[in-house]
Order: C-alpha cells, then sequence, then structure tokens
C-alpha cells in the first residue's frame, strides 16, 4: 500500500503543478498526444514492476535489485529513491515559491 501512494504522488502530484505550464508551452494540438503517450508509458513500466516483483516475491523497489543483481544494486536503488523524493519535495517547494 505504502508503495502505491508514493507511486500514485509521485506521478499524479507533479503532473497536476506543471500541466498548466506543460499546456502552454506545448500547446493545444500536441500536448494530449504527449500526454497519452507518457500515460501509457508508465502503466506499461509500471505493469512491468508489478509482475516482477510477483515473480520474485519482492515487496519493494529495493528488493528486486538485491534479488536480481545483488547488494550494490539495493544500494543503489535505495540512493535513487531518495534522489526522487528529495527532488519531488524540491519541485513542490519551487512551484510554492512562484
Amino acid at each position: 500500500m505504502q508503495a502505491a501512494f508514493t507511486i500514485f504522488k509521485a506521478f499524479v502530484g507533479i503532473g497536476i503543478l506543471y500541466l498548466p505550464n506543460f499546456l502552454f508551452e506545448a500547446g493545444w494540438a500536441v500536448d494530449p498526444f504527449l500526454m497519452l503517450g507518457s500515460l501509457f508509458l508508465t502503466l506499461y513500466c509500471v505493469k512491468l514492476l508489478i509482475e516482477t516483483a510477483d515473480e520474485l516475491k519482492a515487496e519493494s523497489m529495493p528488493e528486486i535489485a538485491l534479488i536480481a543483481y545483488g547488494n550494490w544494486a539495493k544500494v543503489i536503488t535505495d540512493m535513487l529513491i531518495i534522489g526522487s523524493q528529495f527532488g519531488f519535495c524540491t519541485s513542490y517547494v519551487y512551484f510554492i515559491i512562484s
């Protein structure tokens, strides 16, 4: 449940914050196609991640990395998750300031 909430927050929260600016810059003709392409690519990647987790009996992304590649991949995955969460927080602060 926690992973689902994090994925929801990551994709939906940032998308809602930047949607008006993206629509303005891309235009009405291009924006819907780019958004739909991004949607389907995201859904496909999440589907692959869920299937991999079910196959490996893992409960998190670091566990998948640990099983697939070893301890070094788990550490890198943890660092990337921390970095992405830091980026989300920074973008929220930037959005509020501007």
